[in-house]
Parts: C-alpha cells; sequence; structure tokens
C-alpha cells in the first residue's frame, strides 16, 4: 500500500508577488521572504553591519573615482609637415629618449645611437617621433667630410696609439687629424672607398626610421680646394661634395624608395649658388652665424652667412642657425634676428649635449 502523501504547506500570496516556492510541512523553509525579495536563509544584519550596505557604497565610491579619473591626454599634435615646422633641437651626447619623446620640438636633430656603433631602434625612433610632447620630424647626424674614430666603421690600427699620427695600415683617403676636434680626421671624400662608407651610414639611419640626414663637415671642400688648408689646391673640391650629397639624396629617393627623405646640408652655405645643390636639398644649417661662445660672431662673417641663408630661403628651403651661446641678451637677439629673417634659430651649448630649453622662446 502506498504511503500517503506529505502535507504541502503553500505561502499566502502576497499582492505584489508570485507565490514563492512551497516547502513540505514540518521541513525548515529554505526561503524567506524579505522586503527587498527573498534571499538564502543566515544570519541578518542591519543598518550599516550589513556587508551588503558596504559592498554598495564601495562600488559606488570606485565608480565616482573612476568617472573623475582624468583621461590620458591625447597626443597633441600629429608628425608635422616639413613645410609646417617652427622651431628645432639638436643634440648630439647624452641622449635620453624619453626626454626627447616630451620635446614639443617640431624637428630634432640627433645622433643615430648612443656610442656611435649600435644604432637607435626603428621602435625607439619611432617612440620619439610620436612621445607624449607630440609628433615630431627627426634628423640623423653624419659626417661626410670627416673620419670620427667612435664611429662603427673606424679601424684602431689606423691610429693605433692615438697619437694624432695616421698609421701605416691607414686607407689612402685617410687625412690629417682635425686638430681642433680630437678624434676627428680629415678625408678625400671624393673616394670611391670612403663614399661606399657614407652610403652605408646612410642605410642605417633609414633603416631606423629617420625622416631625414643632417650632412656636416660639407665645408671640407673649402680644406681641399683652392687656397685650402691641405694645401693640394683642388679645383674640382666643390663640385665633389655637391657631387657627393647629391649621390647619397639620390640613394635615399631612388634607390631606398624614400623620396620624402630629407637631406639637410650643415656648413655647407657656400653651395647655395649651385642650382645642382638646392636641386636634391630640402634645407641647409648655419653655424655660430650670429654668436660663437658667446662671442659675437665677425660682422663681415656673419653678413656672408646670412646672405647665403637668404638665398635658401627664397628657394624655398628651411634655413636653420645653430649658435653656441648662453648669455641673455644674446639668445634673444640671436631668436629675435632669426625670426625677422624667416630662420629657425636655437642656442645652446657647443658639446650638444643636452636638450636646451631657452626662457621666452620655448616651443609651444
Amino acid at each position: 500500500m502506498a504511503s500517503p502523501a506529505p502535507k504541502i504547506h503553500i505561502e499566502e500570496r502576497h499582492p505584489n508577488r508570485e507565490p514563492y516556492r512551497a516547502a513540505p510541512v514540518g521541513k525548515p523553509r529554505v526561503h524567506v521572504y524579505l522586503p527587498d525579495g527573498p534571499r538564502r536563509s543566515g544570519p541578518r544584519w542591519s543598518g550599516w553591519l550589513d556587508p551588503r550596505r558596504w559592498a554598495a557604497a564601495l562600488a559606488l565610491a570606485l565608480l565616482a573615482a573612476w568617472m573623475m579619473w582624468p583621461e590620458p591626454a591625447p597626443n597633441p599634435r600629429p608628425v608635422p609637415a616639413w613645410n609646417a615646422v617652427r622651431h628645432f633641437a639638436y643634440q648630439l651626447e647624452d641622449l635620453d629618449l624619453s626626454a626627447l619623446g616630451r620635446a614639443r620640438y617640431d624637428l630634432l636633430i640627433t645622433d643615430f645611437s648612443f656610442d656611435g656603433e649600435m644604432q637607435f631602434t626603428s621602435p625607439e625612433v619611432a617612440g620619439v617621433k610620436h612621445g607624449t610632447g607630440g609628433g615630431k620630424l627627426m634628423l640623423a647626424y653624419e659626417s661626410v667630410g670627416e673620419a670620427e674614430d667612435d664611429r662603427w666603421y673606424w679601424n684602431r690600427a689606423w691610429d693605433l696609439h692615438h697619437d694624432g699620427r695616421i698609421d701605416a695600415g691607414a686607407p689612402r683617403w685617410l687625412g690629417a687629424p682635425n686638430a681642433d676636434w680630437e678624434g676627428n680626421y680629415q678625408v678625400q671624400y671624393w673616394s670611391p672607398q670612403w663614399q661606399a662608407i657614407v652610403t652605408q651610414y646612410l642605410d642605417r639611419i633609414l633603416d631606423a626610421g629617420f625622416d631625414g640626414v643632417c650632412l656636416d663637415v660639407c665645408d671640407a671642400a673649402k680644406f681641399w680646394g683652392p687656397g685650402g688648408g691641405a694645401r693640394v689646391n683642388r679645383p674640382s673640391a666643390d663640385a665633389e661634395m655637391i657631387a657627393l650629397i647629391t649621390k647619397l639624396a639620390r640613394h635615399a629617393h631612388l634607390d631606398r624608395g624614400r623620396p620624402d627623405f630629407k637631406i639637410v646640408v650643415q656648413n655647407g652655405l657656400r653651395f647655395v649658388d649651385s642650382a645642382d645643390f638646392l636641386h636634391v636639398v630640402d634645407g641647409v644649417c648655419g653655424e655660430s652665424v650670429f654668436y660663437d661662445d658667446d662671442d659675437p660672431t665677425a660682422p663681415e662673417l656673419t653678413s656672408l652667412m646670412v646672405s647665403h641663408l637668404d638665398r635658401a630661403k627664397a628657394a624655398g628651403k628651411l634655413a636653420l642657425v645653430v649658435d653656441y651661446v648662453t648669455t641673455r641678451s644674446y639668445v634673444d637677439n640671436l631668436y629675435r634676428q632669426c625670426a625677422a629673417r624667416g630662420y629657425l634659430g636655437y642656442a645652446t651649448v657647443r658639446a650638444l649635449n643636452r636638450l636646451t630649453y631657452n626662457r621666452g622662446h620655448e616651443p609651444n
């Protein structure tokens, strides 16, 4: 005979709720009604002892903090177009990539490495170009008129005792040391062997993702040319330097497929009368145009360089001026003179070992 079915107690229907789950009579009810709905049975808390109130308060506090937390500042500006550059900085030593990325300059001229050998990687260069200071163009420094003994191509056997005298094993294109700049040596820049080296150098700069190159010591043509310090009176010295600059520009633009790669020539203002030169360069850089180590440059020299810069500017080229000056009145005058002529000026120290911000002339 089947056992009788257990008696079932149905809870009274609440006017605003569906009937809740039935439980057998005599068995402890597992669910109970509370003012805010059913919950599992357990310790009953009231007031601020209720952990749910603490959890809700914490959630609200976190939500409010999240809503009030400032969003990361967007990159204030993209990488500028070449003809939109308004200010620049120049640093070769003691480079700090984080500080360069925070810089608000439109254009930076830097070395291509920390030590002259291992070039920066493309992610490192991109990190500077798109840093928190805003988008910026980057040019890498390359000396084409002198060899430097701290570069990847240097062979210690060329000047084994570092006494400034070229040893027997040195290549024929290597000349005398620069008495004014330790570690630098004159080169016969028209030599195919030297040109192969500077082309490889340029390849490293291109591989790292720089926007262009600043070719320095282009005034070596004066040293080798008629009346120059080399005393060889080479009549083709100027034309051969322009040919080297043209060769490097074509290598970047055509061989490497970078038609937008910028060519800036430093200490080559003497070439602005050449149509071939103006055809391949995007800018020129004059050094110590108004001041040199906190002394005014000789007026006749300033006048000559200004005439060359004006000619480059009239041809649509970027005209840069870097002067080694820290005296406040001189710095102010440098920027005033450059602004009046449409140049971009930068006052810093000759060692080029710091990123200089001149009060009253900081980049916007």
